[in-house]
């Protein structure tokens, strides 16, 4: 457990580390202000309850004469407020570090969660392939919830209640030896006893509420991003019936846990008491029947108790509390040791692709991981600038692959993709990027205006109202906004439901051209269409002819009309290289329209 907790800390920033360094000054203080309160209590009772104490103790009788108090009740009175605000100022103490602790626990996860978002984010497409994206959501929401919950702020109170309870421990073993040491043994054996048999359920049920976890975002993720075929194919009942499962699996776990952490408490104040009424039948015992000589020492006692038995019972919760939760932190811990590994760094080429006159794919292979067969084969292709080229083939075929390898969302297996002949690479990648406009088959639309989808990834008031005027001429989309009405501010609403299939394509087209790229790709991009908003579309591609790069990925024919040249895919190889006329000569396995 302490193992975890400390490669947790070990992901701190710098800056973080010495704030923690910090805080621990200050929960050290805060004990001592806490002890000093408590400590008070004993010679103030001992004043209250023998008046003589004043002459027969040496620091009461400076005291008081320094002060020159005029009586005895003056000065017990003095006493009284000053024991007051020695209490006021260690509860004032207690909940200042209370908060500064919990807001520091925060900032740990704050700071985990963003590392690990930078992580996800910053990984290659191929990752998020074969990553579910539940599993992203789930770490980053609940998991990293969990760890701040149940792992960093119950350490930060745990190590407070510690820094308090063993010098007030060892403030009892002074006063009374006996009595502490016998005390400590009962308590320190309850809370043993306790740990040990409910330590391994904890920790078992924590293991649950994380796969429950994991599982419902997974469900809630297949369940509404496909609510479409969820209706129209009537099952909603069966992800209901799952979600339904892991919420209940999760619930049971958690509830299970709670009882395990409250239910000692009762235990504890009942071995509390028992020991109190011990006590008094000790002291009055030891002091022959004179109970008012005894009453000071209760009194000490009883407040330390009083103390000490929350700051037991929290460090208790708190351990079985980080128990629960290491399961959370198991879960991140890959990804977060991931991101914080030191990797070699190489100074991006931001070379300029604006004047580009060729890119060629030179003897290039690709297969994915984990399969032996390549889904690229030895494949050369020469693209040049300006001109618009069809990449054809079925479905399968690999065309979108190649889509994938010139975008630089997949790196070749063997093999070379050059622009001008220089070979792309990490290096060169994000500049190369920057000069692509890519329209896929289905648009992503994100819950916004009109204008911020188009604008993608932008703050609205950075947004350049020029450019999208632009860009929404050039995909013809002036007469659709015309009809909205709030024009380019009109929300789209969640995934754009509201919008036609043709009407997404052309704001995914808008967003390819806000940049106004010199690389337009269009994968399958008009597939799912019908004729006719398949030909409007591509009579808004069409305005481009000659002025930028159009690389159109399809199996249609009529797809690839306006092209000037067309290589046919087959099995991830070019088996033919032709034009438009030709390929509806020589080939007859495409749809035709």
């Amino acid at each position: 457990m302490f193992s975890k907790i400390k490669k947790l800390f070990l992901y701190l920033d710098k800056k973080q580390k010495n704030k923690f360094i910090y805080l621990q000054g200050i929960v050290i203080l805060n004990s001592f202000l806490e002890i000093l309160g408590v400590a008070s209590i004993l010679p103030f009772i001992s004043l209250v309850s023998n008046n003589d104490i004043i002459l027969e103790n040496n620091i009461f009788s400076k005291v008081y004469i320094y002060f020159n108090f005029s009586d005895v009740n003056e000065f017990i009175l003095f006493s009284g407020f000053f024991v007051l605000l020695l209490l006021l100022i260690s509860s004032f103490s207690a909940i200042v570090t209370t908060v500064l602790l919990s807001n520091f626990a925060n900032q740990i996860t704050a700071q985990i969660s963003i590392r690990l978002f930078k992580h996800y984010v910053n990984q290659k497409w191929l990752y998020h392939l074969n990553t579910s994206s539940s599993y992203i959501i789930n770490n980053l929401s609940q998991e990293c919830s969990r760890v701040t919950g149940g792992i960093a702020d119950p350490t930060m109170q745990m190590i407070s209640r510690i820094c308090f309870a063993i010098p007030m421990s060892l403030g009892i073993f002074i006063v009374n030896p006996l009595v502490a040491t016998c005390g400590l043994l009962i308590f320190l054996f309850s809370y043993f006893i306790i740990y040990k048999t409910i330590r391994k359920k904890v920790f078992n049920n924590g293991i649950i509420v994380s796969k429950s976890s994991a599982e419902k975002f997974k469900v809630i993720n297949e369940t509404f991003g496909g609510i479409k075929n969820v209706i129209l194919s009537n099952v909603g009942m069966h992800f209901m019936d799952k979600f339904n499962t892991q919420s209940f699996a999760s619930a049971k776990a958690t509830a299970l846990n709670t009882i395990l952490l409250r239910i000692p408490k009762y235990l504890i104040e009942f071995v509390a008491f028992g020991f109190t009424v011990i006590l008094i039948i000790f002291l009055n015992s030891h002091n022959k029947g004179n109970f008012v000589s005894a009453i000071p020492q209760l009194a000490f006692f009883t407040l330390a108790g009083y103390k000490l038995l929350p700051s037991f019972q929290q460090i208790y919760m708190n351990i079985s509390s980080i128990k629960t939760n290491i399961s959370a932190l198991n879960s991140i811990e890959k990804d977060l040791q991931n991101s914080t590994e030191k990797k070699e760094i190489y100074k991006e080429n931001k070379e300029s692709f604006n004047n580009f006159k060729n890119i060629i794919l030179k003897d290039l292979n690709f297969s994915f991981k984990k399969r032996k067969k390549f889904q690229i084969t030895n494949l050369n292709l020469n693209i040049n600038a300006n001109s618009i080229v069809g990449i054809a083939g079925q479905s399968g075929s690999g065309k979108s692959t190649i889509a994938n390898l010139i975008l630089g969302l997949l790196e070749p297996t063997s093999g070379e993709i050059k622009i001008d002949g220089k070979v792309l690479d990490y290096r060169n990648m994000k500049s190369w990027q920057k000069n692509i406009g890519y329209v896929p088959q289905s648009i992503f639309l994100c819950e916004g205006s009109l204008k911020e989808n188009i604008a993608f990834g932008i703050d609205y008031k950075n947004i350049d109202n020029e450019l999208v005027e632009k860009a929404v001429k050039l995909a013809e989309l002036s007469s659709f906004i015309n009809t909205l009405p709030e024009y380019l501010d009109t929300n789209l609403g969640e995934r754009g439901v509201q919008l036609s299939g043709g009407q997404q394509q052309r704001v995914g087209i808008a967003r390819a051209l806000y940049h106004d790229p010199n690389i337009l790709i269009f994968d399958e991009a008009t597939s799912s269409l019908d004729e006719n908003t398949e030909k409007n579309i591509m009579n808004a591609i069409d305005k481009f002819s000659g002025l930028k790069t159009i690389i159109i990925i399809a199996h249609r024919i009529n797809t690839l009309k306006k092209c000037d040249n067309i290589f046919l895919i087959e099995q991830g190889r070019v088996v033919d290289e032709m034009n438009f006329e030709s390929l509806l000569k020589k080939n007859t396995n495409f749809i035709k329209n």
